[in-house]
């Protein structure tokens, strides 16, 4: 069976506007100043409910981006879109001030599909790191009688268009490998000025990096039956550490006073461009997820990123090893119910611990998230519109740091169809 023209023409717009979406700026917190920002957790509303576990998750009917061997479980001639939105509000806190922040954007993109008998395919759009902050920081200078105010600036961030080809070995097990592109471009800028100056011009640098280069990821699912009653599902992720090529433009411009937020150019001083690499880390993961006659899934994930390899220009990044501990569950009570909506919906909930690799005046940061979320059923169709919040916090207070506490909403929907399908008639 051919595509129809409108179907390719749509995806081609999907993947169109969602590259474009995702070269803006997606996040907006001061941590994300360190290292290529603030990575991202890949998961959709589904995972993302479920405190973010995925390495042992497996669904017949959407599409988990956090094992490549996940997608051997969608179901045989199936056709899958899975699109999804997510919203964030955050209160950064520190000893003297408070702040609000929040944004919204694309969260990602994604299509499966079957091949052949025993092989599967996904790819699709998501960003992996997000840059977001304007910090001021005012300075009283006693030798000039004058306030200085010290402006950083950053946004953009890194993306990863990836392909996942997934073998069903065996009835059991499956194994699949992710490779993709990572792509990007991340702008920080610093301006020094006099507060109480306005006629003036000033020095700003900054420094545009542009990133592009291919990486891999494995994974691997293996499933077995405890007893008639429960099945297990237990699965690996691994990458290595990947060298990416890096384009950097170091820029010394002539600028004016900013005036509501706006800063004019006068002219470019300097401009320097250096080729180099940025080492993004390698992951190791283990998961475990136990199922109930497909009404109840209980899992967790351990996943460790390797951060103290990061580096930049050659440069040693200054991060440690990240470590993340999730638990999640879905529960259906009851998918085949003829008389009730209620009862064929899918709830979902899930806490996650991490230790990032943030690691900031002599301590490592950390984060913990609550999560919640629904799958709603639409008729007749394996499809579903997926909805999933997280309340968490990140870093503290204390030791001149500040806390970001946040809530976090991703909206999504999983679009199944059956194709390859002859019809018969008598």
């Amino acid at each position: 069976m051919k595509l129809k023209r409108n179907s390719i023409i749509i995806l081609s717009l999907c993947l169109l506007i969602t590259s474009s979406i995702l070269s803006q700026t997606r996040t907006n917190t001061p941590y994300s100043i360190y290292g290529v920002g603030k990575i991202n957790d890949n998961s959709n509303p589904i995972n993302f409910s479920m405190g973010g576990i995925g390495i042992a998750f497996q669904d017949m009917a959407s599409l988990n981006p956090l094992n490549p061997a996940s997608i051997g479980s969608i179901m045989p001639q199936s056709f899958i879109f899975d699109a999804g939105l997510v919203m964030s509000s955050s209160k950064l806190t520190a000893e003297n001030m408070s702040e609000k922040a929040s944004y919204a954007t694309i969260n990602h993109l994604l299509f499966g599909f079957q091949l052949m008998k025993n092989w599967k395919t996904s790819f699709g759009l998501i960003p992996f790191s997000d840059v977001g902050y304007g910090i001021n920081v005012y300075e009283d200078r006693v030798d000039l009688n004058k306030e200085i105010n010290h402006i950083y600036n950053g946004s953009g961030g890194i993306s990863k268009a990836y392909i996942t080809n997934t073998i069903n070995v065996t009835k059991n097990l499956s194994i699949g490998v992710e490779t993709g592109l990572y792509y990007g471009e991340i702008e920080r800028s610093y301006l020094q000025l006099i507060t109480d100056l306005s006629h003036a011009f000033y020095a700003k640098e900054s420094e545009i990096n542009t990133y592009k280069d291919f990486y891999w990821k494995l994974g691997v699912q293996y499933n077995a039956s405890i007893n008639d009653q429960l099945k297990i599902t237990i699965g690996a992720i691994l990458s290595l550490n990947t060298e990416v090529k890096t384009e950097s433009q170091m820029l010394t411009q002539l600028v004016q006073k900013p005036i509501a937020g706006y800063t004019e150019v006068i002219e470019d001083i300097k401009s320097l461009n250096v080729s180099d690499q940025t080492v993004i880390p390698g992951v190791f993961g283990f998961g475990i997820m136990i199922r109930s006659k497909e009404n109840l899934k209980i899992g967790l994930d351990v996943e460790k990123q390797f951060w103290s390899n990061h580096k930049a220009h050659n440069v040693d990044g200054g991060m440690k090893n990240s470590t993340r501990i999730a638990i999640g569950t879905e529960f259906i009570p009851d998918r085949n119910s003829l008389f009730s909506y209620y009862k064929r919906m899918k709830y979902r909930a899930g806490i996650r611990y991490e230790k990032t690799p943030l690691y900031i005046n002599g301590t490592q940061l950390n984060e913990i998230g609550i999560s919640f979320g629904i799958g709603l059923p639409l008729r007749r169709t394996f499809s579903t519109i997926n909805f999933g919040m997280e309340i968490g916090q990140l870093g503290k207070i204390s030791n001149n740091l500040i806390k970001d506490t946040f809530v976090k909403f991703k909206l999504g929907v999983s679009m199944h169809q059956k194709w390859f399908e002859q019809r018969k008639y008598n």
